[in-house]
């Protein structure tokens, strides 16, 4: 976030941290068609075929095309997610 003088924002300089969105997903599809390409993975195939540590906690069903369509569910709120909320609501 641009600091405009108000309140309701830190200071940004040179050591803030920002926020970017979907900078590696053209990058990630490309990744995952070459492995498809090479009959490594399908997309069809579940992501803990792969990753057995991910099906944990209810995610045993989710498919690779799902992670890749970003219909899988998957919420995360870490600190900065959290930072970035408070942003979305304070503006």
């Amino acid at each position: 976030m641009y600091n405009t003088g108000s309140d309701n924002y830190p200071d940004y300089d040179g050591d803030s941290l920002q926020t970017v969105f979907s900078s590696t997903k053209s990058l990630s599809a490309i990744a995952f068609a070459t492995l498809v390409d090479r009959g490594l993975v399908r997309y069809d195939d579940l992501v803990g075929d792969h990753w057995p540590e991910f099906a944990a906690a209810g995610k045993e069903d989710i498919r690779i095309c799902d992670v890749l369509r970003h219909e899988a569910g998957l919420v995360v709120l870490d600190q900065l997610g959290k930072h970035f909320i408070f942003f979305l609501r304070a503006g």
